[in-house]
């Protein structure tokens, strides 16, 4: 159900910036959204960290009241949404094979790889923190009950590198911003095994790396809107295909984390994993076109 959820609401997000919003503000509109998921990143590992040294009863019964609390609010929301405004629902019939749509994505993914990789490699690098960040915060810090604070650090500057790119609006170069930005969270992150006899160090690298990350996703996801935003009646597949990316990474990039762990240790597994995004980010600047241009002819003709 989980899963379910996560790809609606990744769909809904991505349609309502474009359907509400010009091109000049969604580099803002995805500051905006990021915010709002890093609170939410923020507190979720502390709640958790303190249920797990609770009592079953008292965590599940936390858990029920959250979950209660959440469809409430959810309710009220959709109530407050159909009373403040007439809701127009466009009906249309879409026919739809997966060969075809696959065929869509082989077009369109020769095009728009750039946001595509970036995208992955961002996913590669949160699926490492949240697998083995737990258990290296526990082993970096020699305390079960600051488990947490790895993972806190590196969602902390979301929201202040958030604040600031939606005070910016970023119109232009958001491309090579978001990927000049993750090789600079890819360096952060490599040389975390540099410095592994110094917590204080570890620990401000994993920050740098969330600073530098808290610019990346929202241009990025800038990125997309732009792209989706000049797709026409071609929306759908670049918004399903942005989110099977997301996807993706978030199934390859825990296995890889853990394996590495395992074979090596939480400092080499970071570092490899952070040498990887830098070769990654160098290839992409390099690379990348100035502009995405759409392959329209080929789409129109697949779209008869």
């Amino acid at each position: 159900m989980w899963g379910i959820y996560y790809e609606f609401l990744s769909f809904s997000q991505q349609s309502f910036v474009i359907s509400t919003e010009n091109r000049e503000s969604f580099s803002k509109d995805w500051g905006l959204v990021s915010i709002i998921i890093g609170v939410g990143s923020l507190v979720g590992p502390i709640v958790g960290s303190l249920l797990v040294h609770e009592e079953l009863v008292n965590s599940a019964t936390i858990i029920v009241a959250l979950d209660f609390m959440a469809i409430i609010f959810a309710i009220l929301l959709i109530y407050s949404e159909k009373k403040g405004k007439k809701i127009e629902v466009i009906e249309e019939e879409l026919k739809m094979s997966i060969s075809k749509e696959l065929i869509y994505w082989f077009v369109l993914v020769k095009r728009i790889w750039p946001p595509i990789v970036v995208g992955l490699a961002m996913t590669f690098i949160s699926a490492t923190f949240w697998t083995i960040g737990p258990l290296f915060g526990e082993k970096l810090l020699g305390d079960a009950g600051l488990d947490w604070l790895v993972v806190v650090i590196f969602i902390l500057p979301t929201v202040p590198g958030a604040i600031i790119l939606s005070k910016l609006k970023i119109i232009q170069h958001k491309k090579v911003i978001s990927e000049v930005g993750l090789l600079l969270a890819g360096i952060s992150m490599a040389c975390i095994f540099l410095v592994q006899n110094n917590i204080v160090f570890v620990l401000f690298l994993i920050l740098l790396l969330g600073l530098f990350l808290s610019f990346t996703w929202p241009l990025n996801e800038a990125v997309y809107s732009d792209i989706t935003d000049r797709a026409g009646t071609n929306k759908l597949h670049i918004t399903a295909i942005t989110r099977a990316n997301t996807s993706i990474g978030y199934v390859i990039g825990p296995l890889l984390a853990g394996l590495l762990a395992d074979k090596t240790d939480y400092y080499i597994a970071f570092s490899i994993v952070g040498l990887a995004v830098v070769v990654i980010s160098a290839i992409l600047i390099v690379f990348t076109p100035k502009k995405l241009k759409l392959p329209q002819k080929t789409l129109l003709e697949l779209d008869t």
